[in-house]
């Protein structure tokens, strides 16, 4: 059985207009500490509280993005430029990697592997 959510990647991606943006390889940038007191305030609140709460749900079948997402929703309350930039990335990883999902199998013994599309 495989698990995939490629629809619902596709989805809000639509959502939030960023389809058509070039894929980036990793969902974080490396050793980049946010406090609450980056960036400017934004005002699309209710937009980035929505995104980070679907990407949530992803996390589920996708867990290699779960610290990345974790780390955005420590900034509900009070978002800045930065941490919409943070948000942003994951859905540019996310564009780059669509077709990932579970790959669930029969077996003797539990096995799950992760499915990657790599060309």
């Amino acid at each position: 059985m495989n698990l995939s959510q490629t629809k619902y990647v596709s989805n809000l991606l639509h959502r939030t207009e960023m389809f058509d943006t070039k894929p980036v390889k990793t969902s974080d940038v490396v050793g980049q500490n946010l406090s609450k007191f980056d960036g400017n305030s934004i005002e699309k609140v209710t937009q980035y509280q929505s995104v980070v709460g679907a990407l949530q749900y992803l996390t589920i079948i996708r867990p290699y993005i779960a610290f990345v997402v974790s780390k955005a929703c420590q900034f509900m309350q009070q978002q800045t430029s930065a941490h919409w930039l943070l948000v942003k990335r994951i859905l540019w990883y996310l564009r780059g990697t669509m077709q990932d999902g579970l790959l669930l199998s029969p077996s003797s013994h539990l096995t799950i592997k992760g499915l990657i599309d790599v060309d």
